[in-house]
């Protein structure tokens, strides 16, 4: 008996990097390929591309498509020309931008498909109608979901499917005290990390000034990534940042740029702090969770839908409540107690709720039920 092929998934991811969208993709690559034969396009240059040619079963295509060198319609016809040679039963375009690009396309080669929605952003009614091309939105976190019904797109046409992350590369380790060497501190220094991308979004400049106003002024920062963003105000943001630190705390925040050793370096951390001003889902926070981290992050967009207030998995503030954050840091950081207790509920409810392996289960439902 001859074996039934399995129906080919052509994913299209549009950014070289490796930031939250990406590394939720990546974490579901081997479960999908179980029951998918996954094709997955991507810029030819940069950590996404490096990452994939690593993955077994994976041969990324290439798929360079830059806005400042291609039109919308010329993006739209090399994409169209990648989609008829690969010939997928499913496109599922991983991105707001790739799912607003490539809709219009499937809908002209009536191809099904699906777009990811990871980001909360303000579209116009022209984007809506692109997104909407799609047989399927799928949005990470209710919030995301609420977010773009508010602008107008049709409640029935989005889905939330929350990310997973890999329980078993983020899990809690003892702390090898490698950060503290690194950055020259005695062990017993208090560290707050923060992770993320820079950028006004993240809140970082409130982190830093609610750390200023703590009575504990033995606690050091870190902060791991990089600014993405080379519009000025951008720009300015991140150098704002570095003025504020060497005034306000000199020789207490420490700037790391972009790190390879993420799980490690979350077993370092005392507190990590997400001050976010708007968070979709937050993948830094699905990874302290898993880790074991004591967390202290906004309530903003998804965030409460990581951490609800019966799990007792994190301190949440109020956004416009920074007061109430600075509170929680002192207070945490004199409890070690307290900062236990939170440690193991936020584990507890990673492995509930974000197990990668069942996160692939529920995309690939959706993908079934589009193909059915």
């Amino acid at each position: 008996m001859t074996e039934t092929a399995q129906p080919r998934v052509l994913i299209l991811c549009e950014y070289p990097t490796l930031n939250g969208g990406e590394h939720s993709l990546l974490s579901t690559l081997d479960e999908l390929q179980k029951s998918f034969d996954v094709q997955v396009a991507a810029p030819s240059m940069g950590p996404l591309w490096e990452t994939l040619q690593k993955i077994s079963g994976i041969q990324p295509i290439p798929l360079d498509l830059p806005a400042q060198q291609f039109s919308l319609a010329d993006r739209r016809k090399k994409l169209s020309h990648l989609i008829s040679y690969v010939q997928p039963a499913l496109v599922h375009a991983n991105s707001l931008s790739m799912s607003r690009l490539s809709g219009p396309v499937c809908a002209a080669l009536d191809q099904l498909s699906l777009g990811h929605l990871r980001d909360m952003i303000k579209v116009n009614q022209t984007i809506q109608a692109d997104l909407t091309t799609h047989r399927r939105l799928i949005a990470v976190s209710a919030a995301t979901r609420d977010w773009y019904q508010s602008l107008g797109i049709p409640e029935n046409s989005i889905h939330v499917l929350h990310n997973g992350v890999d329980l078993e590369r983020f899990q809690p380790q003892p702390a090898e005290g490698y950060l503290h060497r690194e950055l020259g501190l005695e062990v017993e220094t208090p560290l707050i990390g923060a992770i993320g991308q820079i950028g006004m979004r993240k809140g970082l400049d409130h982190l830093l000034k609610a750390v200023r106003e703590m009575e504990n002024r033995d606690a050091h920062v870190v902060i791991v990534g990089e600014r993405h963003s080379q519009k000025p105000e951008a720009v300015q943001y991140e150098e704002g940042l570095h003025a504020f630190s060497e005034r306000e705390l000199p020789g207490r925040v420490h700037f790391l740029g972009r790190r390879q050793d993420v799980d490690r370096l979350l077993r370092e951390l005392t507190i990590l702090a997400h001050y976010a001003r708007q968070e979709p889902l937050g993948r830094v926070l699905l990874e302290g969770a898993a880790s074991g981290c004591c967390i202290v992050a906004s309530d903003v967009g998804g965030t409460v839908e990581i951490f609800p207030p019966e799990s007792d998995s994190a301190v949440l503030f109020k956004a416009d409540r920074f007061d109430e954050a600075t509170c929680s840091l002192q207070e945490l950081l004199s409890s070690p107690t307290r900062r236990e207790e939170l440690e193991k509920s936020a584990r507890r409810r990673a492995i509930e709720a974000f197990d990668r392996h069942a996160a692939a289960g529920r995309l690939m439902h959706h993908y079934n039920a589009i193909l059915s």
